[in-house]
């Protein structure tokens, strides 16, 4: 036999051996050379045969591809929440402010009003959770179709944990606060460290955030409990809140909006967006950041607006 024989015989045989080795049969071979090449096996270079035999591999491989990024990216989606839990839960330092959802208003609103003042409280919790400067929240007086609403529809409630928010049930802000020391809180203000652990709560020290207040809160203290009212009226009952704090004796204030945002409506927003106000200005103690950060947009009034 002559050299050129031999030598193209030893070549067939290192071929095959390469294509055994990485488990590609002749036939497999064929088939993808025509697809992807037009020609024939054996009218094929030896590097094409090998990159042919590679792009098989790659392509059989596809599936197990796929399924490994897609457990991949589990396995980081299920660390990264974890993650940012420990490093939020690391830097998270209650501000000591003390505010409270007062349900008290239960009778006055409807059914769909009922699902949504439980969705609004759902965000409450959530945010202040998920805030680096959360607040002792409390929720006063739930009952009637708002607690059934929490006990059947939002029963995980039971499971929130109290240094988020703490449900009074049917006990009132007034009787729960007037008399009592205010709660204990840790704070990275040393000025607030020094302040007397016995003072107690007055009912001037209780302030109900209503739109009909004359008078404006430009800071958050820690020695007062701020009244947020839960309920969704659509303004069918016009200063149902400041009514309700002149009875009890106790303070009202609102929030500066006007001082900062031009609204195309009424000054009332709903439970949680001043809740997120509240908690984005004790982040920030700007409240203008707080206002347009919180406050959706179609509730700013237009230049267009302004001059007609």
């Amino acid at each position: 036999m002559s050299e050129s024989g031999t030598n193209s015989e030893t070549k067939e045989q290192v071929l095959k051996h390469f294509s055994r080795v990485n488990n590609v049969d002749e036939e497999t071979l064929e088939k993808y050379s025509l697809e992807k090449l037009g020609k024939k096996l054996g009218e094929i270079s030896k590097n094409a045969r090998k990159k042919l035999i590679k792009d098989i591999n790659w392509d059989k491989n596809k599936d197990a591809r796929v399924e490994a990024r897609k457990q991949k990216k589990k396995e980081a989606s299920n660390l990264e929440p974890k993650k940012r839990k420990t490093e939020l839960l690391e830097q998270q330092k209650n501000s000591g402010i003390n505010i409270v959802l007062d349900m008290s208003y239960d009778e006055l609103m409807v059914e769909h009003e009922i699902t949504s003042i439980g969705s609004q409280v759902m965000r409450c919790y959530s945010a202040n959770k998920n805030s680096l400067c959360p607040v002792n929240l409390y929720i006063t007086k739930l009952e009637g179709k708002t607690k059934k609403r929490f006990d059947e529809r939002i029963s995980e409630h039971l499971n929130w944990k109290q240094e988020h928010i703490k449900f009074l049930d049917e006990s009132s802000y007034y009787d729960y606060f007037v008399g009592k020391k205010f709660p204990s809180f840790e704070t990275n203000n040393e000025t607030d460290k020094n302040l007397e652990d016995e003072s107690v709560c007055n009912p001037k020290d209780i302030v109900y955030l209503t739109a009909d207040s004359d008078n404006v809160v430009n800071e958050l203290d820690p020695k007062k409990v701020y009244i947020i009212g839960g309920i969704v009226d659509k303004n069918r009952y016009p200063k149902l809140t400041e009514k309700k704090a002149i009875e009890q004796g106790i303070s009202t204030a609102r929030l500066p909006i006007d001082q900062y945002l031009k609204m195309s409506t009424r000054k009332v927003l709903t439970v949680n967006h001043v809740f997120e106000i509240l908690l984005e200005f004790i982040s920030t103690k700007d409240w203008e950041k707080s206002f347009l950060k919180v406050i959706p947009q179609r509730k700013f009034k237009s230049d267009d607006d302004t001059k007609n």
